[in-house]
């Protein structure tokens, strides 16, 4: 349970209700994370629209995003947002032995120079310490300006939507709980950074 008071579908109205609406009908349920600003319907609302805008302006793939999403959330220790981007990295790379491997070394899990490169600076750059050499090395795997840009500001939206939920102390969704191969993937990780 969520610390703060959280808005049910019938409970919430306009655009927030679109959002929880569209989320029960793709998950069959509304997440705890999509509820956590609920109680400040207009701040939910920027919220869900500033991320939609970031994404929509976006040069990165969707699993680009989905990647930096779940390290950056493993670097924050996350554990909910690390389940939510597992299952989504789960599916793009074709297995949990894949997502293990990312979660244990990015570096030696068979990506590509590319993705290497982009974690490397979106996990720097959501701690605050990323290096103008690792903004050399992008531009070297041919992301222009734009692109770079694309990556700061992805990785530093989820470190702080992370932030965010831990600090209003959202539980994991049961849904991703009661998938044990999932969990015993990632929770390893987890205890692993405590």
């Amino acid at each position: 349970m969520t610390w703060v008071r959280t808005l049910e579908v019938d409970e919430v109205a306009g655009r927030l209700r679109q959002v929880y609406e569209a989320e029960e009908a793709r998950l069959g349920f509304v997440m705890e994370a999509t509820k956590a600003l609920s109680a400040r319907p207009a701040l939910a609302e920027a919220f869900d629209a500033f991320t939609a805008a970031v994404k929509a302006a976006s040069s990165l793939t969707p699993q680009e995003r989905r990647l930096i999403s779940l390290l950056v959330a493993h670097r924050l220790k996350s554990t909910y947002c690390v389940l939510v981007y597992a299952t989504d990295v789960e599916r793009d790379l074709g297995g949990l032995d894949r997502v293990r491997s990312v979660l244990e070394d990015y570096r030696q899990a068979g990506l590509s120079p590319r993705d290497v490169a982009i974690l490397d600076y979106a996990i720097a750059a959501a701690a605050g310490h990323p290096t103008e050499g690792q903004v050399a090395r992008l531009r070297e795997l041919g992301l222009d300006d734009g692109a770079v840009i694309d990556v700061a500001v992805w990785a530093n939206l989820r470190a702080f939507r992370s932030r965010v939920y831990e600090a209003l102390g959202v539980d994991t969704d049961p849904f991703f709980l009661e998938q044990a191969d999932l969990v015993a993937a990632v929770r390893p990780h987890e205890e692993q950074r405590a």
